[in-house]
């Protein structure tokens, strides 16, 4: 009777992603490298129970580093959105009607110009009538 464990094949790499040689090695819990504890830079002696490789630390702190930036910069766009929506209401003297201070929401140009109301007018040209008749006074009849 075989162990569980044997059945299952392991997905690490058998020897040290550093000096490529087998032994005792630490395997990552995220991806499939190996190290040496006394390869790594700090040696690592005790193994904690959940451990990553340094490659993975880059690569998962990188992508949360991310996550932040983007939360914050979120945060700075909303705080912005209030700021100038102070800015208004204190310029314009409204009374805080939130519906008021507000900005109007852009419409596609299409839409646009499918509303008539949105069309600018046109000044109609004023008719002129022609006279064919000579006025008087230029040949001195009349």
């Amino acid at each position: 009777v075989k162990k569980v464990e044997e059945d299952i094949p392991d997905w690490h790499n058998d020897v040290c992603e550093i000096c490529d040689e087998g032994g005792d090695i630490i395997c990552c819990d995220t991806c499939n490298l190996s190290y040496h504890g006394s390869c790594l830079e700090p040696k690592l002696e005790d193994v904690p129970e959940f451990w990553m490789c340094p490659a993975c630390r880059v690569k998962f702190v990188s992508a949360a580093d991310i996550a932040k930036a983007k939360e914050y910069v979120n945060r700075q766009v909303e705080r912005v959105q209030e700021l100038r929506e102070s800015i208004v209401t204190q310029v314009l003297g409204l009374d805080g009607d939130e519906s008021e201070t507000r900005p109007k929401k852009s419409r596609p140009m299409a839409e646009v110009s499918a509303d008539p109301d949105m069309m600018p007018s046109t000044p109609k040209k004023a008719k002129r009538s022609r006279v064919d008749a000579q006025s008087p006074g230029r040949d001195g009849s009349g």
